[in-house]
């Protein structure tokens, strides 16, 4: 028989694996990629005294078995339903489970602790503002005029406000993405036919960049990177998804509104010169930044990724002038960044990988390769969706690359400082 004291040990260890789950799974839905929930959830058992855990985590399920010492296993399971993207919420889950590892607080205060972070305000204006500035800055990033800026970003506060009130209504994000993306460039046609922007393409690249799915194609990218090879293909496969979904919207909008075709040539290009490029791009990052809800303390450390992968990929290109290897490097240069950053200010990597990342994704060639299937030229559809699939499969080629130099050189550091206490102790004694 099980004495009183016991069966309250084992409850205890019941809810503290109930609470462990619970964080990994708000963390796969704040933005985290599994082997970082799988650690955080290891991580936490061994602190409470744990002998092995067995953590299994995809973007829909988080499963994990844990032996104690005594011999007693546990085994629990947590469904995910929806993710997202809260990069301040992913923080906030962070350092609480730093602080469980640390300070091994009982059961009831990390509860009261995790309702604390749900409980943070939700989408305020300044959530808005990060929409805005990032529509209109690429905009402009990508030749549009000042108009096809302001264009833009009245139409990304649009999009602000498709997320505030129908992500919940059209629970399924395929769904709420083609009406979005549909939505979006009817208003756009409607606004350069009444003369409120100049050209529809720029307008168009800007908004579309609010719908790319840059956490799936990241994460797909480091799951697989990490041998997560389930999760991964999950997540490629929504990415893929979704493309084709905001491909159907505009498509949709463009036949119900814009006459049926669309220039898939761009139209002329304004002259900006190197440092309103620059200058568009760094308040694009920020602008996105703020889309992802990071902290407003993180915001130019996160732009500084920008700004590094953009002038890695100008200095490349005008090196080597490969589009896949000034991808590449760019992105071996951001993953560095943001490892560095996140050991330094001890935050997930994500906070700063993934707003430096938009500065390198192929917005322009993905509208043309939407805009040539609208218009059924299949020629032009292949030239432009290998212009988009390249500098993809540079970013790619860079995350492994990353991956591996950063990862050799850190366990190689790890273990040089690891000897060194070693020989200082021995010495000692």
């Amino acid at each position: 028989m099980i004495n009183e004291k016991d069966q309250r040990t084992k409850v205890n260890r019941e809810e503290l694996l109930e609470c462990a789950l619970e964080l990994g799974k708000c963390m796969v839905q704040s933005g985290a990629e599994v082997r970082r929930v799988e650690d955080t959830i290891t991580r936490i058992g061994r602190a409470y005294g744990a002998v092995s855990s067995e953590v299994f985590s995809i973007t829909a399920l988080v499963l994990a078995t844990v032996k104690w010492k005594d011999g007693t296993r546990l085994t629990q399971s947590k469904r995910i339903a929806g993710f997202g993207t809260n990069l301040r919420r992913l923080e906030q889950y962070n350092a609480l489970a730093r602080y469980i590892c640390k300070k091994k607080p009982g059961v009831e205060e990390i509860q009261s602790r995790m309702k604390e972070i749900t409980k943070s305000k939700k989408r305020t204006w300044v959530d808005a503002g990060g929409y805005m500035i990032s529509a209109g800055a690429f905009a402009i990033f990508f030749g549009g005029t000042f108009m096809d800026g302001i264009a833009a970003a009245i139409l990304g506060l649009f999009v602000f406000f498709f997320d505030i009130f129908l992500t919940g209504a059209l629970a399924n994000k395929i769904v709420y993405t083609l009406f979005a993306s549909m939505a979006t460039g009817w208003l756009a046609i409607l606004f350069v036919q009444a003369g409120l922007g100049d050209n529809l393409d720029k307008i168009m690249i800007g908004d579309i960049m609010l719908f790319i799915p840059t956490l799936a194609l990241c994460n797909s990218l480091k799951d697989m990177l990490y041998g997560d090879i389930l999760t991964g293909m999950y997540r490629s496969v929504e990415a893929v998804l979704i493309a084709a979904t905001i491909a159907g919207g505009f498509f949709i909008a463009n036949i119900t509104v814009g006459g049926g075709r669309v220039n898939a040539v761009l139209t002329e290009s304004v002259s900006t010169g190197p440092w309103i490029s620059t200058i568009s791009l760094l308040l694009g990052t920020v602008g996105f930044s703020i889309y992802f809800r990071i902290k407003h303390s993180r915001l130019w450390t996160a732009a500084v990724g920008g700004a590094i992968a953009w002038i890695v990929y100008l200095a490349a290109y005008a090196w080597l002038d490969q589009l896949f290897f000034a991808n590449a490097l760019a992105a071996v240069a951001i993953c560095f960044y943001s490892e560095l950053a996140a050991r330094l200010l001890k935050a997930p990597a994500n906070i700063f990988l993934i707003p430096a990342v938009i500065a390198l994704l192929p917005g322009k060639s993905f509208y043309q390769a939407v805009a040539a299937v609208i218009n059924g030229d299949l020629g032009s559809f292949y030239t432009f969706a290998q212009d988009t699939l390249v500098p993809i499969m540079g970013i790619e080629v860079g995350f492994l690359i990353a991956f591996i130099l950063f990862t050799k050189t850190f366990s190689f550091f790890k273990e040089g400082i690891l000897y060194y206490k070693y020989n200082r102790y021995k010495r000692k004694t």
